[in-house]
């Protein structure tokens, strides 16, 4: 199971992948939580997206415009026109801030879309933390004595360093994010819009009638401020 399927697919997810946000995030909570599921099911069900998502990046150091017009670059509009995606600007806005990320931290790259924008809040990219410890001595303890030892420093160390991290967001205005709960409905909207399954298939699976499944998948639609959803026949079988 990756990253991301822990994250997002035990019985309650965090807002936008993060552990706090600015007020604003907050006050569209309901919106921004049914745009979150929608991006980690698709995350789930269609990792290609963020595959060629991540293909597209070496193609931003060509770019010698404000990054911010990155909507209009042609590399990322045919990716959102590939998946049906195109006419949602708050997706190409987030899959930017995403793309952004990743060119500032690589070792983030392909892992599912980021919670938000790529805001600079002042705090430093890298920061020295001191682990002082006493020094093995074989000749005194084992290895696993000493070993356990080390865990529980480093523990407490972990402990300090996120409640420092965390006074330093709430100083810059931010709050801590809710936690979400899963809905199948947002699972249906994927496979319906990204894979192109239609309301028969999805009921056949689910064991429920088409009607239901096309009201739920319109209901997700709507919470996530899609533009528009495409009919209800299959673009591709899967």
């Amino acid at each position: 199971m990756q990253w991301w399927e822990k994250r997002y697919f035990k019985k309650y997810t965090k807002l936008g992948n993060r552990d706090y946000a600015f007020p604003e995030d907050h006050q569209n909570a309901e919106l921004n939580a049914a745009r979150d599921l929608f991006l980690a099911y698709i995350v789930k069900l269609v990792p290609e997206v963020i595959d060629d998502l991540a293909a597209i990046l070496p193609e931003m150091d060509k770019l010698n415009y404000n990054p911010w017009l990155y909507a209009e670059w042609k590399p990322l509009r045919d990716w959102a026109q590939k998946y049906k995606l195109l006419e949602n600007p708050w997706l190409l806005n987030r899959a930017v801030n995403t793309l952004l990320l990743w060119r500032i931290n690589p070792s983030l790259i392909g892992n599912g879309f980021c919670g938000g924008a790529a805001v600079n809040l002042g705090l430093p990219e890298k920061t020295a933390v001191n682990f002082e410890v006493q020094a093995w001595n074989p000749a005194q303890v084992t290895w696993q004595e000493y070993e356990k030892y080390l865990d529980n420093k480093f523990k407490n160390l972990k402990a300090e360093y996120r409640k420092k991290m965390e006074v330093s967001a709430r100083e810059r205005g931010l709050k801590k994010v809710p936690f979400l709960r899963a809905d199948k409905k947002f699972e249906w909207l994927v496979r319906h819009l990204v894979r192109g399954e239609n309301y028969e298939k999805i009921a056949d699976g689910a064991g429920c009638d088409p009607d239901n499944v096309k009201i739920r998948i319109r209901e997700a639609a709507r919470a996530c401020g899609l533009q528009r959803l495409p009919p209800g026949r299959p673009r591709r079988e899967t």
